[in-house]
């Protein structure tokens, strides 16, 4: 028997009162210990013109705000999130917000993000990395 996810925290992506996406926070496992997986969409139209660059990180944000007040309401201060493989848009999206690549599996790839790490921190992290990366590719 398959259970339902327990979904924490829902928002809907509008523009001009018509939703066209959602992030959320859902637990497949229905553990003692859980760790909520953050998911993301945008209807294909709207996909690759920025809209989840601007709404990912204040998700992430007010993810932050309820871990510090609830503390482990959830379960973890943990976030994973799962992409397919060969999906570059998702993986600098979630690479430019703090997640850390963590394991490939069957054509998808896991990554992981500390909810109690500092949001000023990650973002100099970040800056660094794409950075380093940029420099890296120059030389090539």
């Amino acid at each position: 028997m398959r259970h339902k996810p327990r979904v924490w925290m829902k928002h809907d992506i509008k523009i001009k009162h018509e939703v066209i996406g959602y992030l959320q926070l859902v637990d497949y496992t229905l553990g003692k210990k859980p760790i909520p997986q953050i998911e993301y969409e945008l209807d294909e139209p709207y996909r690759n013109k920025g809209i989840m660059s601007k709404e990912l990180p204040k998700y992430l944000k007010l993810c932050k705000k309820r871990h510090k007040k609830y503390g482990d309401e959830c379960g973890s201060n943990r976030l994973i999130a799962i992409i397919e493989n060969g999906n570059e848009a998702s993986t600098k999206l979630l690479e430019r917000n703090g997640f850390v690549k963590v394991k490939d599996f069957d054509n998808h790839t896991s990554y992981m993000a500390q909810l109690d790490l500092d949001i000023e921190l990650i973002e100099r992290a970040t800056e660094y990395y794409f950075r380093q990366r940029k420099a890296r590719e120059s030389l090539k």
